[in-house]
């Protein structure tokens, strides 16, 4: 039987948790939000903890709530996306909205939280690749446009993320640092293993809020509106079977290796797993050519046909 624990359970996360009640393995589901614990099912191996995972007493109140239970499977799923903390589209939406606090808080989320979490139940990963026989593996769920820079050297900045985009851009370091600093430990080297990936756009309460929310001048208002209206997107459930079947059906040495983004999950073509094929899979999330590879020879700055 797989233990599991879950942070961030109001979307993929959710999904995850589903998948693995149905398989009937126990799974700590994390969140701050009483809201999001509430839509859980209520069944016996499902432990629910409220706990910010951002915050020294959140952390605490996880590896109280774990004790020594051997943990072999971890999301950490948890996000904070807003640009202001109104929750409804404002005149000054954006940065005259953007604070301290809310920048902090989607860093902490998904930096401070990611790391210190993985610290906290070591002991209890380690264990779990005791009692399995195989590595226990933590997979991160970052953000295409916070992996790297576009060929013209800027980041994918996205008007009305910038929160979101800031603290996956730091994730992704920070976890390229934490399977270096862990691989340097004998003990955590040989138990556990550190994965990396994305979804495409799916639907979850942040794309939901983009749509609701954000100005229509925002080109990810419409961008979401029209996703999302047309069902060319994942679902929490489908992004969730997706990152199990990396979880449970890669080896070792990929799972670390791969970024698993949705056209690398879609193509692997997984056992058990049905996933309609979306915008992000049929275009492969391209990032943009940068201008100057698409003037032409002739050197009148137009775009090649």
């Amino acid at each position: 039987m797989t233990t599991a624990l879950v942070t961030g359970v109001s979307g993929i996360g959710a999904g995850y948790v589903r998948l693995h009640l149905e398989k009937k393995n126990k799974v700590f589901a994390v969140d701050r939000l009483q809201s999001a614990l509430d839509a859980l099912p209520v069944e016996d191996n499902l432990i629910k903890i409220l706990a910010d995972v951002g915050t020294k007493e959140g952390l605490l109140k996880i590896g109280q709530a774990v004790g020594d239970t051997p943990i072999n499977h971890v999301l950490l799923a948890a996000a904070v996306a807003p640009n202001d903390g109104t929750g409804k589209a404002s005149p000054n939406f954006g940065l005259a909205n953007l604070t301290f606090d809310l920048v902090d808080d989607a860093i902490r989320t998904d930096v401070h939280g990611k790391i210190f979490l993985v610290k906290t139940i070591l002991p209890n990963l380690i264990a779990g690749f005791k009692a399995a026989g195989k590595k226990s593996r933590v997979m991160n769920i970052g953000a295409p446009f916070g992996d790297k820079p576009k060929p013209d050297g800027k980041m994918m900045a996205i008007p009305g993320w910038m929160t979101i985009g800031i603290a996956k851009a730091a994730t992704k370091y920070a976890w390229d640092s934490l399977q270096l600093e862990m691989s340097r430990d004998p003990a955590s080297d040989e138990a556990i293993v550190l994965g990396y990936g994305h979804p495409g756009l799916t639907e979850t309460s942040i794309t939901r809020d983009a749509v609701a929310f954000y100005p229509k001048a925002y080109p990810l208002q419409k961008m979401c509106e029209k996703r999302l209206s047309s069902g060319d997107v994942h679902s929490s459930d489908e992004a969730a079977s997706l990152f199990n079947a990396v979880m449970e059906q890669v080896g070792d040495e990929e799972f670390a290796k791969e970024t698993w983004n949705i056209v690398k999950m879609f193509g692997m073509n997984f056992d058990g797993v049905d996933v309609k094929k979306t915008s992000d899979v049929a275009s492969g999330i391209e990032l943009p050519v940068p201008k100057s590879e698409m003037i032409t020879k002739e050197g009148r700055g137009l775009t090649a046909a």
